[in-house]
């Protein structure tokens, strides 16, 4: 298993919620989809990374990959599939739109080579995870942020309709396009968000302490 929110996934494991059940090798789409997925656009990726962030600071890049791959953002999550390390497996991932803190875009400048677009997730260790990707092709990565941003918000009212966070919702779904200068991003807030369930690392399953 690598860092989450990715692994190497076999088209035979069933999904445990927190990885996507992996397509059979030529299927259209690399994983499955289901109802609940809704409508789909995907793009391609050209580059990865994850970076974790406690206590205020953000850590190296714990994982980095370039090649092909998908993003792939539907109605109920943001999905992540890289290359086939066989051929019934998958380097694959996803968050779930109830896990996203925040989502955003950049245009390219500074460190950045391309535009790119970042999600930011929370653990339930209180660690959060930075996925940061960029693109072969062109694209809109501020329209991308907001197409989230509104998936996101109509998702949970459709679940919590008569929340008292309701209102914040309701302007969430309705977010503008953002803006910012070259290699800053803009970045929109969600009002709550569930934390994620941390992977237990090898040790940790196997009982033993760290």
């Amino acid at each position: 298993m690598s860092t989450f929110p990715l692994a190497t996934r076999s088209q035979h494991q069933l999904s445990d919620g927190r990885y996507p059940i992996v397509a059979s090798t030529g299927s259209v789409c690399p994983v499955v989809l289901d109802a609940a997925d809704g409508d789909v656009r995907r793009a391609a990726l050209r580059s990865l990374s994850i970076q974790a962030q406690h206590k205020g600071h953000v850590r190296d890049a714990t994982l980095q990959r370039r090649g092909a791959g998908d993003l792939i953002v539907t109605d109920a999550r943001v999905i992540l599939a890289g290359s086939r390390p066989t051929p019934d497996s998958l380097v694959t991932g996803h968050v779930l739109l109830d896990w996203i803190v925040a989502v955003g875009g950049c245009s390219a400048g500074g460190r950045l080579r391309g535009d790119a677009l970042r999600l930011v997730l929370q653990l339930d260790n209180g660690e959060y995870h930075v996925v940061t990707v960029t693109f072969h092709h062109d694209v809109d990565v501020h329209e991308l942020a907001q197409d989230i941003a509104r998936r996101t918000a109509r998702r949970w009212l459709a679940e919590q309709g008569s929340s008292p966070l309701a209102s914040r919702w309701h302007e969430l779904a309705g977010a503008e396009r953002l803006s910012a200068p070259a290699g800053e991003f803009a970045l929109h807030f969600t009002p709550s968000h569930s934390r994620v369930t941390a992977p237990a690392g090898a040790l940790d399953r196997m009982g033993i302490p760290a």
